[in-house]
Parts: structure tokens; sequence; C-alpha cells
């Protein structure tokens, strides 16, 4: 199982820039009144663990791109942790 509330976030950038990229990744898309574009598709979650890594990948990519646009670059990679797959995101503004 894929957990998105435990995901790691580091990287060169600030702390409230964090803290916005944790909200977005551990809120479902369509849970914000205002913008309901905000927050991940958790409808990858039920896919093969192979598949919903890929998609939640490119998904994780797209969503900072287009909330947090000062970032340049993005890195993820996955950790096991006990029967659970957590996101490990790695961002940069330069």
């Amino acid at each position: 199982m894929i957990v998105l509330n435990e995901s790691v976030i580091t990287g060169g950038v600030d702390t409230s820039q964090i803290t916005r990229i944790k909200n977005l990744l551990s809120t479902p898309v369509g849970s914000v009144p205002y913008d309901r574009n905000f927050g991940i598709d958790y409808s990858i979650l039920d896919r093969p663990i192979v598949e919903a890594k890929v998609l939640l990948m490119a998904e994780i990519i797209n969503r900072i791109r287009k909330y947090e646009p000062e970032i340049v670059s993005i890195e993820i990679n996955f950790k096991v942790k006990g029967s659970s797959v957590i996101p490990l995101v790695v961002i940069k503004n330069e």
C-alpha cells in the first residue's frame, strides 16, 4: 500500500514550501471547495503497486509544477516500510 500522508519531502527550499507540498500530497483531489483540482488523485492508489508508483510519480510532479512553479527540480523515489510504500520527494529551487 502506498502511504501519502507520510511522504518525506527534502531539498534546498524553505520550510513553508515543504509544508505546502506536504499539504498538497496529503489532500485528495476534489476535497478543497474553492480549488477542486488541488491535491492528488487517490484513485491511483487502487492500482497494482508497480503501475501506481509510475502514475503517482507523474501525478506528484505535475501537481508540484502547477502549485509550486518556483520548484525547478523534482526527484521522487519510494521507501518500503513494512507493508507500506512511502514517496520520498526531493525538491530544489535552483
